[in-house]
């Protein structure tokens, strides 16, 4: 599960990947609520566009669908009974943060206990994450509405430990790009199944983790994220 994001400013992505777009800030505590909040993304091209998250699909006769949507798991992706099935051969996307953050509990067998939250991050200049999109027209006025969600595949045995809720022992952790297979994930003119060979389970040395005591801290969350 990917359920709070911190997302970069336009200037870092056009320092980092040479894409234009809109002018945003960084935001250190974004979570799936539809309309809104925006993520950017790629899709194609030579800019980044923002998209609410969570995916609403095309055929959903309202947006209030909830969480259903938030993250894509790669393993149902290729199973024609879900949705993300028909989105797999055309609207692929990356999606641009700066890290995420998953709680860690103290003691996973009881879930009272206290829980810990992690800035987690990736070596690369952003954090960026596989994706899906799609647009949604609201049936009432007709206006048009584009959102994304991130791809999610088992953890690494870093995330594995952080992410150690009771039932849930492979713990989970976005699908990551990196500058080289960001263009592989978003080519259309390749196959899924050459496209996904870019979303393969990156060591634990691919990220870093570190523990902080509130999300909503706009100074020790910059901190953390400017270490490095």
């Amino acid at each position: 599960m990917c359920g709070r994001v911190i997302t970069p400013s336009s200037e870092e992505i056009r320092k980092s990947y040479g894409l234009s777009g809109p002018e945003i800030d960084i935001v250190i505590n974004v979570p799936p609520a539809g309309a809104k909040v925006h993520l950017p993304i790629f899709r194609f091209g030579n800019g980044f566009e923002q998209f609410s998250w969570p995916l609403i699909p095309k055929w959903a006769k309202t947006e209030n669908i909830g969480l259903k949507t938030a993250n894509a798991r790669l393993e149902k992706v290729t199973d024609p009974e879900t949705m993300w099935y028909k989105l797999k051969d055309t609207q692929p996307c990356a999606i641009f943060t700066k890290g995420f953050y998953e709680w860690q509990q103290v003691d996973p067998k009881n879930p009272k206990t206290k829980k810990i939250p992690h800035v987690i991050r990736t070596i690369e200049p952003l954090t960026v994450m596989a994706g899906f999109w799609d647009v949604w027209r609201n049936p009432v006025d007709g206006m048009l509405l584009h959102s994304c969600s991130m791809i999610t595949m088992e953890g690494n045995e870093l995330m594995k430990e952080i992410h150690n809720v009771e039932g849930e022992k492979n713990g989970r952790m976005p699908a990551f790009l990196t500058s080289e297979t960001i263009g592989l994930w978003t080519d259309l003119d390749l196959p899924y199944s050459e496209r996904s060979k870019s979303l393969i389970q990156y060591p634990s040395e691919f990220l870093v983790a570190t523990p902080i005591s509130d999300v909503t801290d706009r100074a020790e969350v910059l901190s953390v994220l400017n270490a490095f």
